[in-house]
Formats: C-alpha cells, sequence, structure tokens
C-alpha cells in the first residue's frame, strides 16, 4: 500500500484533494461510496498514523478536467471562483456534503486531519469575500484545525492572503524552481531559489506544494522528468529550503501520482498516467528519489531541535565557491550547518576548509562537494543520553 510506503519513507503526512466533480455528477447529487468512500479513506490515514492536509477546494487543480469543478456547472449562470450567488450557492452545497466528513477526522477529534486548505492557488481574479466565506463555512461545518491557502508560484502571484479579507491561518508558498522542461534534465533552478517565504509572522513557514516532479507536457516521458527532480537536485534545494527559509511545514508535490480514471485529468498537460516523474512510479515501484526522500526524512523527523530553529552565525570558509549557512535551536543551542555551492546551478567539485564556533569549540573542518550537492552538518546535539560535539 502506497501509504506504508509513504510513512517508511520519513513523512508524517500527506495532502490530499477531494474532486467535487468526482463526487457530483449532477447538481445536488453526491457519491461517496465504494472507490469514492472519503471516509473510509481518511480512517486509513487515521490508521496509518499520517495527518492529512485536507483540499476539497472547490477548485482544487490545474492539472485535473474544469480544476475539479463539476461539468455541469457550466450550465450555471455567473462566474465560478467568484461571489456570484449562483456559483455560491452550487459550491456551498459541495462544502455541506465535503467538510462534515473531514470534520469527523480531525486531530481535535481523534482523527488525523491537522489543515484545511481554502481553495487552490487562488491569486489571478482574486475575491476577497470568496475566500472569506468558504472559511466561513467551513468552520460553520465543524472545521476546527487550522486553515491554510496555497500561492503559487512567485511574488507576482498576490495576493498572499495573509492578511485582510480572506486571510488564512498559515499562508503557504508552491514553490517549483526546476519549472517543468523534462526535456533537458540538466536544466537547473530555471524558477528561482526555491526557497519558502514566510508569509506571516505567526505562522510557520510552510511549503504547501515544493517540487517532486514535473508534468511532461513536451512529452519527453516521466523517466526524464524523474531525472529533472532527482537526488542532486533534492539534495540541493531540499536541504537549502529547509535552512534558509528555516520551513517547518513541507508537502512535496507530488509523493505518488498514479493513473487518472474516467477523464480526471485535463488532456493538455497530463496523460492518462499522472506518474509525474514522482519518488514512487505510477507502477508502485521505489525509484532513487524515494531513497533520497528517506534519508532526509527520517532526518528531519527524528532531530527534535530542527522543529524550532533561529537564524544563527554560520562556519567561515576559506573558499567563496563553497557557501555555508547556519540555524540553531535557541533552547538546546544546537546548530545545523547548511553546506552547498555558492552558485546553485554549478556542479563543480570544490573543497574548504571551515572554521565552526559550537557550542562545544571551535573547530577547523574541511568539507568537500563533489557534483552538485548540499550537505546539512549538526553540533551540540544531545541523543540517547550521549553528547554529539561535531558532526558532518
Amino acid at each position: 500500500m502506497n501509504g506504508h510506503k509513504i510513512k517508511a519513507a520519513g513523512f508524517n503526512g500527506v495532502s490530499l484533494y477531494f474532486d467535487w466533480a468526482y463526487h457530483s455528477p449532477a447538481p445536488g447529487k453526491y457519491d461517496f461510496t465504494g472507490v469514492r468512500d472519503v471516509d473510509r479513506l481518511l480512517s486509513l490515514t487515521d490508521e496509518l498514523g499520517l495527518y492529512v492536509v485536507a483540499r476539497p477546494g472547490p477548485y482544487i487543480n490545474a492539472e485535473t478536467t474544469g480544476g475539479g469543478l463539476p461539468a455541469w456547472l457550466k450550465t450555471v449562470p455567473g462566474r465560478a471562483r467568484s461571489s456570484d450567488p449562483n456559483y455560491t450557492a452550487a459550491y456551498r452545497d459541495w462544502l455541506a456534503h465535503i467538510d462534515p466528513i473531514i470534520a469527523k477526522h480531525q486531530v481535535t477529534h481523534g482523527g488525523s486531519v491537522i489543515v484545511y486548505n481554502a481553495e487552490n492557488e487562488y491569486a489571478a481574479n482574486t475575491d476577497p469575500a470568496y475566500m472569506e466565506d468558504i472559511q466561513r463555512q467551513a468552520r460553520a461545518h465543524g472545521i476546527d484545525v487550522p486553515i491554510s491557502h496555497n500561492q503559487c508560484c512567485d511574488a507576482s502571484w498576490t495576493p498572499t492572503w495573509a492578511t485582510g479579507q480572506g486571510a488564512v491561518q498559515i499562508p503557504g508558498v508552491d514553490d517549483y524552481p526546476q519549472a517543468f522542461e523534462c526535456r533537458d534534465p540538466d536544466t537547473w533552478g530555471t524558477w528561482g531559489g526555491g526557497v519558502t517565504e514566510r508569509l506571516s509572522p505567526d505562522a510557520p513557514a510552510y511549503a504547501a506544494e515544493y517540487q517532486a516532479g514535473a508534468i511532461d507536457a513536451n512529452r519527453a516521458g516521466y523517466d526524464k522528468c524523474r531525472e529533472l527532480t532527482g537526488p542532486n537536485y533534492m539534495k540541493v534545494y531540499y536541504k537549502s529550503n529547509l535552512i534558509t527559509s528555516g520551513a517547518t511545514m513541507f508537502g512535496y508535490y507530488m509523493a505518488f501520482g498514479g493513473t487518472n480514471w474516467g477523464r480526471l485529468a485535463q488532456p493538455n498537460d497530463v496523460y492518462t498516467s499522472y506518474d509525474y516523474g514522482a519518488p514512487i512510479t505510477e507502477n508502485r515501484q521505489l525509484t532513487t528519489k524515494y531513497d533520497e526522500f528517506k534519508r532526509q526524512g527520517l532526518f528531519f523527523t527524528t532531530a527534535a531541535p530542527l522543529t524550532k530553529t533561529d537564524p544563527a552565525e554560520a562556519p567561515t570558509s576559506d573558499n567563496p565557491a563553497v557557501h555555508t549557512e547556519a540555524r540553531a535551536n535557541p533552547d538546546t543551542g544546537t546548530q545545523f550547518v547548511l553546506i552547498r555551492h555558492a552558485d546553485r546551478k554549478t556542479d563543480d567539485d570544490q573543497s574548504a576548509n571551515l572554521t565552526w564556533n559550537t557550542p562545544d569549540g571551535t573547530y577547523n573542518l574541511p568539507v568537500a562537494l563533489q557534483g552538485r550537492d548540499a550537505k546539512i552538518l549538526v553540533a551540540g546535539y544531545d541523543m540517547g543520553g550521549q553528547r554529539l560535539v561535531l558532526h558532518s
């Protein structure tokens, strides 16, 4: 079962869409039986011990036919994803059916749902009253976990939904720094540095959708997409994001895509296959990306001081081509140091000597980067009754 594989890779949660069109074949008609049984799905995540970010839309995803909006909505007068009264009546009916199922499985009720995501990448043609009403409906339906939203994909997409009307409790950022040119897997950082922005001082930095694969619009094949977003990319960008931004919530898009049945996929960019170059393939095989996720995931979820860090003094490097950044836990003093190329796009071999002021003394440390790589070093870590002074 993929849930077991995801948990074995070090993940402690999953992000799940709930597709309005999949459940509603006609106005006022809903099907939550058989493969559409959301209650059973969430019961499984409860049993697995995987937290859930629940994403019922109403709009859910650009790669889904109609964005997950039902085809019959085209016959409803008025603009979708707005405060138009006809659309409002339609989406309120959807939320009145899906929200109570989600509410039943919240962590506040002994279940697995830890966050509720309102809408999806809603920035262009924004309507704050619409965003506000989705959240008001959720609360009325019993949703009491934090509500989030995911902003895509750069600063030009405004507003952030961090302040003002329609603001959510945990604003998140979508980031796809490698873009989607699977024909050229040596492309590196096409869409920027991939550092998650903290949108609110009162909420964690949340990487709601961080690139872990790619759509294959140019038909290069998903193996090429897997190469584009492979272990080297993961080592550099995921570790850099963790230390640079101090993000403590990560949603990687995606762990498993699978197959699109019943015309769920929009046909312009997506095959029936939604393999996506993900770490678990469409036919449920594990890849080198899965291995790298497991290495990082087990570290991120077991090194407890990582859950609370502030920017800290980084070791000095005697080679300007080797960049260092650091964070430290203010309670334990544990330090986490990122070592990467100053130029993220290079694949040169580089070495340096670091001068590192750790909680237990100052040390000179040789480090090396072979090809595209990044490392996280740890110092001042109490574990299992022992003291880790320095680890590289």
